[in-house]
């Protein structure tokens, strides 16, 4: 890296875990206006669709009562569209309706129950599916069974989108930016590398 160029790390907390950015470029910019704006994209996602926000949209959609049809944000509405649509392109094989799963074995906001994970385990699963219809239109969406969304599995990369935008519209074009390990790379290093990623592999004497 040129000495007349700048790497710049901002992170800050959201839905449980922070998010992170690396920028490069020989004038970064302005290190407070840009983490405010980088803060308030992710903070629109944390309070839609967080499962550690008591208070976010999807929570909320979580305690509805059934057959009722409750008004929902955009970004939800988008990545619920989205999350459904893989979960039926896969047969469940991607499934939003494990928050009890996920709070049981303590990957929420509560230590780990054991008589709640066999509870989880042997309990049939609805699949979200078939049990949420959305209508985009109105932005609303009904349930038809009691369900424990969460979408940790997609509105993480999600978030990490919003910062690629955020960034974008500041005017960073070289940047890797992440929440936990959803990672979207954009340009390059200031040296004209790619941005290396690694993913540690389960056997602790390996890397890729």
């Amino acid at each position: 890296m040129s000495i007349n160029t700048k790497r710049l790390h901002l992170e800050g907390p959201t839905m449980g875990t922070r998010w992170s950015v690396l920028l490069d470029g020989p004038e970064p910019p302005e290190r407070s206006a840009l983490q405010t704006a980088l803060q308030l994209a992710v903070h629109e996602v944390d309070t839609q669709m967080s499962t550690w926000n008591p208070g976010s949209d999807l929570m909320r959609f979580n305690a509805a009562p059934l057959d009722e049809w409750v008004v929902l944000p955009g970004h939800l509405m988008q990545v619920l569209a989205a999350g459904l649509a893989i979960s039926q392109a896969t047969g469940g094989a991607f499934e939003m309706n494990v928050g009890d799963a996920v709070s049981a074995w303590g990957f929420g906001t509560a230590p780990i129950n054991l008589e709640a994970v066999r509870s989880a385990s042997h309990r049939k699963r609805v699949r979200a599916y078939e049990a949420v219809t959305l209508d985009m239109a109105g932005s609303r969406a009904r349930k038809t069974a009691v369900l424990a969304l969460d979408l940790s599995g997609i509105a993480k990369g999600y978030g990490v989108d919003r910062l690629a935008e955020a960034l974008a519209a500041s005017g960073v074009t070289n940047t890797l930016c992440a929440i936990d390990r959803e990672v979207r790379a954009l340009g390059t290093q200031a040296d004209g590398r790619p941005w290396a990623v690694a993913i540690e592999a389960p056997d602790s004497t390996v890397r890729h």
